[in-house]
């Protein structure tokens, strides 16, 4: 039988309250506070906070918009859909 978490990421029904997404939302939040907090003269900081928010993002990634990311992307790619996938390698 699969996790809750697994279930959520299907896209099928499940309990929000697993301790593992209770902790991944508790994550999520303190670190959307870092971001909200950091300042935007130091885009460097603010590019760190969004990479552990984002998990891994590879360097120069574009994400098309209202892509779902459910795991890591390589740098120098176009991900899109739901869930996200590579449609394309940049130059």
């Amino acid at each position: 039988m699969p996790s809750m978490k697994e279930r959520m990421l299907a896209g099928e029904p499940y309990i929000a309250d697993e301790p593992e997404i209770l902790a991944d939302l508790d994550r999520a939040a303190r670190l959307m506070e870092r971001f909200n907090s950091s300042s935007a003269s130091d885009p460097d900081g603010r590019l760190a906070a969004l990479r552990d928010l984002l998990g891994g993002l590879g360097e120069d990634t574009v994400v098309g918009a209202g892509a779902v990311v459910t795991r890591d992307l390589p740098p120098n790619v176009v991900a899109v859909g739901n869930p996200a996938r590579v449609v394309r390698e940049l130059a």
